[in-house]
């Protein structure tokens, strides 16, 4: 009975926080190429630590950025995990500045045993945001004092469902898969008013997206020494046809469907984690997106393939302890990235720096329920100085719930 009220419980959560996944959660003008902001796939922890999480293998945390770890749940367990985030972004382009503020939900899942040594995982979290407003004003050759004001505009983004199983193998292998349903709809505005005139030219771009993208992981753990242990982890995502439609909506005019291919970057990663002296845990993450090879509007090399490197580490004193600030989990990392968006032919960077902490909120060693409160400062710079710049302060809580199931009492 236990096992279908948790069940039901997290369905029904899942369903109420889809609404939510639509709007939108950021202000980025280079959010008007390609995809828009890629959105990390990371929970909890992981967002306090530079966002590793391929080689990470924890009973506590949900790891849906490596579906192998899915396997690690013992047969008590029920895990799940609720994130909200907020951020204030600074934007800077020689002389304007500007700041936007804005939150959502992050994520929502849940993980639970099917059998000895096989976990399963459910949930939705997004996986790009387009968001932006701006214009400039242009005088057309020719003449003496009209001019074309221009107003760009986009919103949307894409977000994934997912279903995922792990299962462990001769006591050091564990294989897992993710299908992912993937939704969502980007919208592209731009509108052109000449002064002098009465009319405006407005077009809208718009990308429907209904496609399903499997992830592969692996992971390979072993104890090293009574009190270390290391895990090496492996993920694989093959190139996905978005099976999308696109449209083309010209004010007072017809509505035009376009026969274009879009397609994800086929992906590799690997991580490794180790476990020290039971206090401390390191992780190291690498990422490569080939997606100068996915075609975007049918066209190949509109994007950047994608190289992030991120590493993170976290420091429990005394998970048994009796004081508070024992049990306590204080996490830090970093990460580097170039990113996916070819704006006018040039390149964009990115970096950031972590750290949060895991509050325990029961006392019971073996039923540990965290609040983990991150921040991350990251910047984006273009690769030419007269580009925009832009900062972030980001900030993540999130709820772990660790509940029995499957448990029966004894009564003496």
């Amino acid at each position: 009975m236990q096992k279908i009220k948790s069940i039901a419980l997290g369905f029904f959560a899942l369903a109420i926080a889809i609404p939510s996944f639509s709007q939108n959660s950021t202000y980025s003008p280079y959010t008007r190429y390609g995809y828009g902001q890629l959105a990390e796939s990371g929970f909890g922890a992981s967002r306090a630590m530079g966002g590793t999480s391929l080689g990470t293998r924890d009973k506590k945390q949900i790891n849906p950025n490596n579906p192998a770890s899915y396997s690690v749940i013992d047969s008590t367990t029920f895990l799940f995990d609720f994130g909200l985030k907020g951020e204030i972004g600074n934007f800077k382009q020689g002389a304007m500045k500007s700041t936007n503020y804005n939150g959502n939900i992050d994520y929502i899942a849940m993980q639970f045993p099917i059998a000895k040594g096989i976990g399963a995982s459910v949930g939705i979290l997004p996986y790009s945001f387009v968001g932006y407003q701006f214009g400039d004003s242009i005088k057309p050759k020719g003449q003496t004092s009209n001019f074309a004001e221009n107003s760009y505009y986009g919103s949307g983004g894409f977000s994934q469902a997912y279903l995922g199983i792990a299962g462990r193998l001769f006591n050091h292998v564990s294989l897992g898969v993710n299908l992912n349903y993937l939704f969502g709809t980007i919208s592209h505005t731009s509108q052109t008013y000449f002064t002098g005139s009465t009319t405006a030219s407005i077009i809208t771009n718009e990308i429907r997206v209904r496609a399903f993208k499997p992830e592969f992981g692996a992971q390979f753990f072993t104890n090293i020494s009574k009190d270390r242990s290391i895990c090496i982890g492996l993920k694989y995502i093959p190139k996905v046809n978005l099976n999308s439609t696109a449209k083309k909506l010209v004010y007072k005019g017809d509505s035009v469907t376009l026969a274009k291919k879009f397609e994800l970057a086929e992906t590799y990663g690997a991580g490794l984690s180790m476990q020290l002296n039971k206090q401390w845990h390191v992780a190291l993450d690498g990422t490569y997106q080939k997606w100068a090879d996915a075609q975007y509007y049918s066209y190949k090399d509109t994007l950047n393939n994608r190289t992030r490197i991120s590493a993170g580490a976290e420091f429990t004193p005394n998970a048994l302890g009796r004081r508070y600030y024992e049990r306590m989990r204080y996490r830090f990392g970093g990460y580097y990235s170039n990113n996916y968006l070819n704006v006018k032919n040039s390149n964009l960077s990115e970096f950031g720096v972590s750290a949060g902490l895991g509050l325990p909120l029961k006392k019971i060693p073996t039923q540990s329920s965290f609040l983990n409160i991150s921040v991350e400062y990251s910047r984006m710079k273009p690769e030419y100085s007269s580009f925009l710049y832009e900062n972030y302060l980001k900030f993540t809580v999130s709820l772990t719930l660790d509940e029995f199931w499957f448990f029966k009492r004894k009564l003496e």
